[in-house]
């Protein structure tokens, strides 16, 4: 864009008399028609950090790298399934095995990083092994229900009985940093899993969702060996309704294509900065 500015005078442009000539292009159709939308609480949840956000990656598409966080997380993610399915003995020699022979070090940008990453899989695998129960219920159980004239589909990393025959289910994390009790009270995920567990028939024999839980593998507690943040759904009123609202609040956002950037947005991980007219990087050069 610099370069495009500095060869203005030389092809005798004038940015006066066409600049902002020109409103946003319409494409004249809806990013979503009258068939059914369908969607995830992964993506609606960028919708709630950064609309702008949600339309480069979601609907444009245009954050398909998967960054080394993201593959060490769904590494980690596919060993617990292996144990939790009996592929795997439950045993920290074969957890740990298992992340040896799946390990790709090309993934990383350099080898410190690498060796570091290595280590946490197996601390957060055997951090895993220690604290977490045996006897799933359901490990990666794939869901889809629809609301408000679309579809939202997901995945949940764990279901365990509980004595009182309801339902406790988990989603495993691999970050370091634990979100607040108000956070984890107003989780999209924890609510989408809610609504899964009341409204899909496979997830409905598992019994009424009495506990919903995140655990934290890479957020070290002395006590329980890693943070979690739990969501007892009983004992708010009027759970079902606000996780209900919420999402039919997210969908309605999509439809009306309302994208402008949020100020207030968590910007740590977005690829989208050098295009976000919030950051300096991003915003339109002036003469």
């Amino acid at each position: 864009r610099l370069a495009a500015m500095a060869v203005l005078p030389d092809v005798g442009a004038d940015p006066l008399s066409w600049w902002w000539g020109r409103d946003w292009t319409d494409p004249g159709a809806p990013l979503h028609g009258d068939e059914d939308m369908r969607t995830s609480y992964s993506r609606l949840s960028a919708l709630e950090n950064c609309a702008l956000q949600y339309l480069y990656g979601s609907e444009m598409g245009l954050d398909a790298d998967e960054t080394y966080q993201m593959w060490l997380g769904s590494l980690v993610h596919t060993i617990i399934d292996r144990v939790q399915d009996g592929e795997l003995e439950r045993t920290e020699a074969a957890a740990h095995a298992a992340l040896a022979e799946g390990w790709d070090p090309d993934v990383f940008p350099n080898r410190a990083i690498e060796h570091r990453r290595f280590l946490d899989g197996k601390d957060m695998l055997s951090r895993w092994l220690e604290h977490d129960s045996p006897d799933v219920a359901a490990s990666e159980q794939e869901f889809e229900f629809p609301i408000d004239g679309a579809v939202v589909r997901g995945r949940i990393d764990a279901v365990f009985r509980m004595n009182n025959g309801h339902a406790r289910v988990v989603d495993y994390k691999t970050s370091r940093y634990m979100p607040t009790k108000e956070e984890v009270r107003h989780d999209l995920q924890l609510a989408a899993y809610y609504l899964a567990m009341r409204r899909v028939p496979e997830l409905q024999e598992l019994g009424e969702p009495g506990r919903l839980e995140l655990h934290y593998l890479g957020a070290v507690r002395q006590r329980q060996g890693y943070a979690r943040g739990e969501v007892s759904p009983r004992t708010i009123e009027g759970y079902e309704e606000w996780a209900e609202t919420r999402l039919r609040e997210l969908l309605a956002r999509v439809r009306a294509e309302e994208f402008a950037p949020n100020p207030d947005a968590d910007c740590t991980f977005c690829s989208f900065k050098s295009i976000c007219p919030l950051w300096p990087e991003g915003q339109e050069v002036a003469p």
